[in-house]
């Protein structure tokens, strides 16, 4: 089969492999369409370690191939993968929270993703799409899972007034969560015009190029959470700050390289809540990612607009690279095994 991989000085390189065995209590999964994360990027040019190596893609969707011992599911069921195994033995997954296990596997990050021909997994990673749910959108289920979590930690009430830092694909996919969970305004920045077009297409009260836009328009005594999205170098933590009201939340979902800059003084004097969300978990009586599954059918129509470009596997390097460059009017790339 064939499997892209990250290589030395920040390449993909596209390789011939066996198909991957498959362990009990795990499937082998026929890839359908996996989605670049912003994360991804982060791996390939080294912000997140050394992941030389390893197979990319996380947000992954496919039909199940062939099963292993002990599994009930059965071949040819077109499936959604969660790509988080924990031991399942830690008070950390016995709680509910497997992004936490200290033995946590992440596919596409700590070990083989989707960009491949085929991925095992555990069955119980595994969420049934509908027929009428296409492979792209289920691979979106996981970004949207993402935003769900964060909205959900920051404790987001109908009503509340939403802003989100960064237009990529996760910052895109919060419009449509927070307007999901009931948010009444949400306002996002977005520096490149398509992004900000897209963003009003899929709800957005208002986006704005920079955060003085965003501060000039609707001030710093405003919005109940701000979402920051961006992570990297960028100061957007001091945006937060700057654009969440007295008493409100931050949600973290950028992956920062380093140590980012917080404005303490402030932070402390507006009695603001820091809350970092890590992917998604099984705490409540529904899943973040069963939520996002759930919400697939009603949301497909406008999230399919978040890919804006399309390749096949030998083309990964391609790919990567039109993620990269938003002169391209790249929001959310996949590639089709």
């Amino acid at each position: 089969m064939k499997a892209a991989a990250f290589g030395n000085n920040h390449s993909i390189n596209l390789l011939e492999t066996d198909a991957p065995e498959i362990p009990p209590g795990w499937v082998r999964v026929a890839v359908g369409s996996v989605g670049i994360c912003g994360s991804d990027l982060h791996m390939l040019h080294g912000m997140m370690g050394d992941r030389r190596g390893i197979t990319p893609g996380h947000e992954v969707a496919g039909v199940v191939e062939s099963v292993g011992d002990n599994v009930s599911v059965a071949t040819g069921t077109r499936v959604a993968v969660e790509p988080i195994h924990g031991c399942g033995n830690c008070h950390h997954c016995l709680g509910g929270y497997p992004q936490r296990c200290k033995q946590m596997m992440l596919f596409g990050l700590t070990t083989n993703g989707g960009m491949a021909d085929l991925v095992c997994v555990p069955e119980h990673c595994l969420h049934p799409v509908e027929n009428d749910i296409s492979m792209t959108m289920a691979a979106l289920c996981e970004p949207l899972a993402v935003c769900l979590r964060a909205l959900r930690l920051a404790n987001m009430s109908p009503g509340a007034r939403v802003g989100i830092l960064g237009a990529g694909s996760v910052g895109l996919v919060a419009i449509v969560a927070a307007r999901a969970l009931g948010a009444a305004e949400v306002y996002i920045t977005a520096r490149h015009p398509h992004q900000r077009a897209l963003a009003n297409a899929l709800g957005a009260t208002a986006a704005f190029a920079d955060r003085d836009g965003a501060f000039g328009e609707i001030g710093g005594e405003h919005l109940d959470i701000t979402v920051e999205t961006v992570g990297g170098t960028a100061d957007t933590l001091v945006d937060a700050t700057q654009l969440t009201r007295s008493g409100g939340t931050i949600a973290m979902l950028g992956a920062f390289d380093g140590s980012p800059a917080l404005p303490a003084f402030q932070f402390l004097g507006k009695e603001l809540r820091l809350v970092g969300s890590s992917c998604y978990g099984h705490e409540g009586s529904e899943s973040d990612f069963a939520s996002a599954v759930r919400m697939a059918g009603d949301y497909q129509s406008g999230l399919l607009n978040l890919v804006t470009h399309t390749y096949k596997l030998d083309e990964a390097a391609q790919a990567f690279a039109t993620a990269k460059d938003k002169r391209t009017g790249s929001i959310k790339v996949h590639i089709t095994p």
